[in-house]
């Protein structure tokens, strides 16, 4: 077990992280940042790809920052090709890597593979600047308690997503759609030996967390051109269908646009599949499209996704936690156990400090940074050895 301490390491990773610069040296370790240039090669309003003039929000199209974005790269030892990689998946409304870069050491120097840190669509450094600006955040936040009555959980931090996800609650999917188009090209291209990090034929594994397990379900079901064939996968604080999540919180959106988003996928999807034709061309038309509907509810394409998951069995260990109320734990491993996971690859955690889903170790709690640690090795340790 690699003796690292969360608690002192996030910090330091946190101070030297910059996408800016092309390569990092973390200070005491041999494992060095690369920070790539990714340009994505197939959008989802691009009209040579897909009829897109009933397309929601097409304004979404024209947002620069995610077409064109950096991801980072934690090697072990610069200078060389590896034949393997783990790829990182972030959760939901997340702008920054700070909490998943020492997540990502760590599994570089267990396993002696590259981590490739992928940002999802509208998130970490593929968002508006805007998105972050405290004062016009201030100013949107007072006319969204004025527009709408009882509002839960509204902040500053989830203002964003929640009003982007009650205007157009299809926008959950294209992004994740959008996503999984870019991660196919990066992996692709990985495959081919087209990186400068990876030789031919690299093997994939991923460690998802939250709602990229979510994503890594959906391009597992889909597999495009058998990219996981061989992966391994672990999934830490996710797992569950979308009928068993809850978004509601401070750090991810508010009640108002959790029912939006919730009402339009278990009631509206289906009607609008029939009558958008855009949608229909995404949602049942691709193999993402079926994957997506197919991990919504229990009774949705329930055969095909069973049959699909269970061709991974023994490849997935799954790291659910005890009292989460964003993925709870019992549907979670109710779905894994039946399909995916073997019951000894079901590792359960409750940590002994308080903890939250957006916030498993919470490293500004100083007074129980010793616990933190603890948990942290315990949690990624397990992940190590079994991505290793």
């Amino acid at each position: 077990m690699i003796n690292m301490k969360l608690s002192e390491q996030f910090f330091i990773l946190k101070d030297i992280f910059d996408l800016s610069k092309e390569r990092i040296e973390i200070p005491g370790s041999n494992t060095t940042i690369y920070n790539f240039d990714f340009y994505s090669p197939r959008g989802i309003y691009d009209p040579t790809e897909i009829d897109f003039k009933d397309f929601p929000a097409p304004e979404d199209g024209k947002i620069g920052e995610n077409l064109s974005f950096k991801y980072p790269v934690f090697v072990p030892e610069a200078g060389r090709k590896y034949n393997s990689v783990i790829i990182l998946l972030h959760g939901l409304n997340e702008r920054y890597w700070y909490k998943q870069l020492a997540w990502a050491q760590y599994l570089c120097e267990s396993t002696g593979k590259p981590v490739l840190l992928f940002p999802s669509s509208f998130h970490m450094n593929r968002s508006l600047p805007a998105w972050t600006d405290k004062h016009e955040l201030m100013n949107g936040m007072q006319a969204r308690v004025l527009k709408y009555d009882n509002l839960i959980d509204s902040s500053i931090a989830n203002l964003v997503l929640s009003q982007r996800l009650t205007d157009v609650p299809q926008r959950f999917f294209l992004s994740g759609f959008q996503s999984a188009l870019d991660m196919t090209s990066i992996l692709k291209n990985i495959k081919a030996g087209n990186h400068l990090l990876f030789e031919n034929d690299c093997n994939i594994d991923v460690f998802a967390y939250s709602i990229g397990v979510f994503l890594a379900e959906c391009m597992m079901i889909a597999n495009p051109d058998n990219l996981f064939g061989n992966s391994k996968f672990v999934f830490f604080a996710g797992g569950s269908l979308f009928q068993e999540m809850n978004g509601v919180s401070k750090y991810i959106m508010d009640n108002k646009a959790f029912d939006s988003l919730y009402y339009y996928h278990m009631k509206e999807m289906d009607v609008d599949i029939e009558q958008n034709s855009s949608m229909r061309n995404v949602l049942k038309d691709t193999g993402m499209g079926k994957a997506f509907r197919s991990m919504i509810s229990y009774d949705g394409f329930r055969n095909f996704r069973e049959t699909t998951l269970k061709k991974y069995k023994s490849r997935i260990l799954s790291i659910p936690l005890l009292h989460d109320k964003v993925i709870p734990s019992k549907p979670t491993i109710e779905l894994l156990s039946s399909t995916a996971c073997t019951k000894r690859n079901i590792k359960m955690m409750d940590f002994k400090f308080p903890c939250i889903h957006e916030n498993p170790f919470p490293v500004n709690l100083k007074e129980y940074s010793s616990l933190i640690d603890e948990a942290f090795l315990k949690v990624f340790s397990l992940s190590g050895t079994f991505l290793g």
